[in-house]
């Protein structure tokens, strides 16, 4: 039981707030173009998928950070008390928990059409690019672009 409680505070499931910040715009986008006309199975199905996707990545996310943020979090007294950072949860259990949680997620996505999935996948592409063009130097510089054999704009 105590095992539960760790995990449930390391994906922060115990802080819904994180998750429903992605769930509803993500249902608010599919009630807004679903055809009601049709029945409502598919939008449920489609509503658990987000809601799905949603905690698992936002679970996965809370684990990624609290990796990378171990040494920190020690300091502040806010989040010394992670598992990750209080040590009561290896680094190596963590890593393969936000595994597990990404395949499952992975599980998650196939089920939405290609159509889907593409987008999804040029609009991080895009986004990665225009972060790379702009960089944080301004110098135009981009290795992202250069990785993939784009040149610099």
């Amino acid at each position: 039981m105590q095992n539960f409680k760790l995990i449930i505070e390391l994906t922060r499931l115990n802080k819904p707030i994180g998750f429903m910040l992605l769930f509803w715009p993500c249902l608010w986008g599919l009630t807004l173009s679903y055809n009601f006309d049709l029945t409502l199975n598919v939008f449920i199905f489609y509503v658990l998928l987000f809601f799905s996707g949603s905690v698992l990545m936002r679970s996965a996310g809370c684990i990624v950070n609290d990796i990378s943020d171990k040494n920190f979090d020690k300091l502040v007294e806010r989040t010394k008390n992670r598992p990750v950072a209080s040590s009561k949860i290896s680094i190596r259990l963590a890593i393969i928990y936000a595994v597990v949680l990404c395949v499952i997620a992975f599980l998650v996505l196939i089920n939405f059409n290609k159509l889907t999935i593409i987008n999804e996948l040029s609009l991080d592409l895009q986004k990665n690019c225009i972060v790379s063009i702009v960089g944080p130097s301004g110098s135009g510089k981009s290795t992202f672009l250069n990785i993939i054999g784009f040149e610099s704009i």
